[in-house]
């Protein structure tokens, strides 16, 4: 079994909004009702003040206002896993 809870307004297929289905992304990304205004986050190790954190609220979550997109991390970012204690995970 598997929950899945999501935030902001429900867009059942019959209902989804024209900004949504828009063919460019940007109508979606920048409504701020698809988004949490005062989301904030800081990397805990760096000390930094809080940045803005943009994260999708929206029935489908950011894939249905980033255009779908993946980034795959770097080197770095797997070693880090490794040496938090995620054995198996590095880049190699």
């Amino acid at each position: 079994r598997v929950l899945l809870i999501e935030a902001g307004p429900d867009t059942p297929p019959n209902a989804v909004p024209d900004d949504i289905l828009e063919g460019n992304p940007t109508r979606a990304y920048f409504n701020p009702d698809y988004q949490w205004p005062l989301l904030d986050a800081t990397a805990v190790r760096d000390g930094r003040k809080p940045i803005h954190y943009e994260q999708a609220r929206v029935m489908g979550g950011g894939s249905s206002i980033n255009a779908q997109v993946a980034n795959r991390g770097g080197p770095e970012d797997y070693n880090d896993w490794v040496s938090s204690g995620a054995a198996g995970w590095s880049w190699e």
